[in-house]
């Protein structure tokens, strides 16, 4: 909760930082809380994200022009999505909104040569370019990559609270939101 809260502060304030790592277990939500971040930095309604604004409909369909989700074909992301998906495009005004947002999930997964080719453009970053990069083993990454970040640690909810929550919102009998909290 106080994740999401700080997140929340940092959009409902303008104060948004340039660069977050957002790091935690497989499963901890990690994918999705960097969506609903990208989502609310660029929606136009009032509470972010409102979920009704032409902003949140392209997010939602997958076409929001200034959110480019960087990707690999390979087991590591090298030098060349780095350059060809990043370096060579962030300079570029974004199309239609006040951010251009740069999703690269997995980003632990960059090998050396490529969070150096990154390293430049997080140390001096367009006013408009946000870095959202998602990980489970932030060891991986260089130094000079981490303090140039904003590194938000997300830890695995306990199953008693799952278990309420399952048993609160969904009215699942205790017996089996016991399991499959368990599961």
């Amino acid at each position: 909760k106080h994740v999401v809260k700080n997140l929340k502060t940092s959009v409902d304030t303008g104060k948004i930082s340039h660069a977050y790592i957002i790091n935690g277990d497989e499963g901890t939500g990690k994918k999705l809380l960097s969506k609903i971040f990208a989502k609310a930095i660029l929606c136009e309604g009032i509470n972010s994200p409102c979920d009704k604004c032409a902003s949140c409909h392209s997010f939602d369909n997958n076409n929001n022009p200034d959110v480019i989700y960087v990707k690999s074909d390979k087991k590591t992301i090298g030098v060349k999505e780095v350059r060809d998906q990043i370096v060579d495009i962030v300079d570029v005004k974004p199309y239609k909104y006040n951010y251009k947002i740069f999703i690269i999930e997995n980003a632990d997964k960059m090998s050396i040569a490529a969070q150096n080719a990154i390293l430049k453009t997080l140390e001096e970053p367009p006013m408009h370019a946000v870095f959202i990069l998602t990980a489970t083993n932030i060891e991986l990454f260089l130094p000079t990559i981490l303090s140039r970040c904003v590194v938000v640690k997300l830890r695995a909810v306990n199953n008693e609270q799952i278990k309420d929550f399952l048993i609160k919102n969904k009215e699942i009998d205790e017996n089996y939101a016991e399991l499959y909290a368990e599961y």
